[in-house]
């Protein structure tokens, strides 16, 4: 079994990377600030020396000031990434959080922020992962995807994918017909458990299918407002609750 190994209250800023790790078992990053390197954190195939993979790391309490990305997964086969955790975190003025082209699996992030700096804050990217997408936790502030239906949306139609993380801002503009699709195209790629919360604004209510292949069921009917929260199981997404508030009835006007 691997030492244990430990990088704590350091400055680092590079040119490519802030810190590489190929391969590397029972890794702590902890306290550190990266500023201004391209990746604060990755794996890279290239740098590759060994025959065991990427796991066990635990990535606590670092602040990252203007990197491009935080977290890249460049790797895969013998050099994958499994079991990495990302705790609180702070991004300030990075493009993304997180991306990668790479392998990985059970990659997680509990309770960070991404804050915006000359016009960057980034979240999750998953759309070039050929693994496990991002876990991502309702205790994370990142920002919220937009996923619209605009009056020149080809087929009034749109796809929120769990691929950039859990919130999902749903909304149509100009649109009485609206239907938005979750992404189930590559259902081995989505975590078990993994939970999406899609919020809707439109002056007209809208449908909301929880596929976007068949059999896709019937689709829920989406009000301005409604917050309606859905988690993957058993191969598919599955409705949990919504937020839709009924105005009662029966109100009348009260005098002075």
């Amino acid at each position: 079994m691997a030492p244990p190994y430990t990088i704590s209250r350091n400055t680092l800023s590079s040119s490519k990377y802030g810190i590489l790790f190929s391969p590397v078992r029972n890794l702590t990053v902890i306290g550190n600030q990266f500023c201004n390197t391209p990746i604060g954190m990755g794996s890279d195939s290239y740098a590759y020396q060994g025959t065991d993979c990427n796991s066990n790391i635990l990535v606590e309490g670092n602040t990252f000031i203007g990197n491009a990305c935080c977290l890249n997964i460049g790797s895969a086969g013998a050099d994958l990434v499994e079991n990495m955790t990302w705790l609180t975190n702070t991004a300030v003025g990075c493009a993304r959080f997180a991306s990668g082209y790479g392998w990985s699996t059970n990659v997680i992030f509990l309770g960070n922020t991404s804050l915006p700096r000359n016009g960057q804050q980034g979240g999750l990217f998953g759309q070039q992962l050929s693994g496990q997408y991002f876990i991502d936790d309702a205790s994370n502030a990142f920002p919220t995807n937009s996923c619209g239906i605009d009056s020149g949306t080809p087929g009034f139609t749109n796809t929120a994918s769990y691929i950039v993380g859990m919130r999902q801002a749903l909304y149509q503009n100009q649109v009485t017909n609206g239907v938005f699709f979750l992404d189930t195209s590559h259902p081995a790629q989505i975590p078990d458990g993994a939970t999406m919360e899609l919020s809707y604004s439109g002056q007209n209510p809208a449908a909301l299918y929880l596929a976007n292949q068949a059999p896709l069921g019937n689709p829920l009917t989406l009000y301005s407002s409604n917050v309606v929260t859905v988690q993957w199981s058993k191969g598919q997404w599955n409705f949990v609750k919504s937020s839709e508030l009924i105005p009662p009835g029966g109100l009348h006007v009260l005098g002075p």
